[in-house]
């Protein structure tokens, strides 16, 4: 629900992306508490990691009901465009990625930070250059946080790719995020994903 413009940043003249989500429109008040958490998290989550694989939070803030993230700029596309036949990168361009994104997810995890919603949308690939980041920290897990940042029992990711434990509702931990790599794995060789479903529930048990 969030919505990602092209900013510059005056002071010191560089671009910036701005992901902003407007609280009061699109959550009732029952459930503002719970998106700028999840907002708030992200911020907190990417901004202790300073990898040259993730992407960095340069600011975040909220203002008139507005959250806002200001991060990196970084040109290229998602990996979830490179994951259908037709598109497919060779085998051993894949396998290079994938080891630079599990070094993310290892620096991460260094970091007591589980991602948690790991997937191709969210590892963002220039092909021209050659670099890859992760993105999108906003279910993130801070291992050994204070602040209470999920509640016990809920499943939180993106279907596809959530590990056994994740459909469960139960705690989650640096595996979860190498389970859903294994996935994108299996899908950026072959176009497709190892378990298909129409409902969440059969993609449940399927996993």
């Amino acid at each position: 629900m969030a919505t990602v413009y092209l900013g510059r940043d005056p002071t010191i003249n560089r671009r910036v992306a701005i992901k902003t989500l407007p609280l009061a429109e699109e959550f009732a008040d029952n459930d503002l508490a719970t998106a700028r958490s999840h907002f708030l998290r992200e911020a907190e989550s990417a901004g202790r990691l300073n990898h040259p694989y993730i992407i960095s939070i340069h600011d975040a803030g909220e203002d008139h009901h507005v959250a806002y993230l200001a991060m990196e700029y970084f040109e290229g596309k998602p990996l979830s465009h490179y994951a259908q036949l037709g598109r497919l990168l060779p085998p051993k361009l894949v396998f290079e990625l994938m080891a630079r994104a599990a070094e993310a997810l290892h620096y991460a995890h260094s970091q007591n930070v589980v991602h948690r919603d790991v997937k191709p949308a969210n590892l963002m690939y220039d092909i021209t250059s050659d670099r890859l980041k992760l993105t999108d920290f906003g279910i993130a897990k801070l291992v050994g946080s204070a602040t209470v940042l999920t509640q016990t029992g809920s499943a939180m990711g993106t279907p596809a790719y959530m590990a056994p434990e994740q459909w469960r509702g139960e705690s989650v931990d640096a595996r979860t995020d190498v389970y859903a790599l294994g996935v994108i794995v299996f899908e950026m060789l072959t176009g497709r994903l190892p378990y298909q479903a129409e409902k969440p529930y059969s993609m449940m048990h399927m996993h």
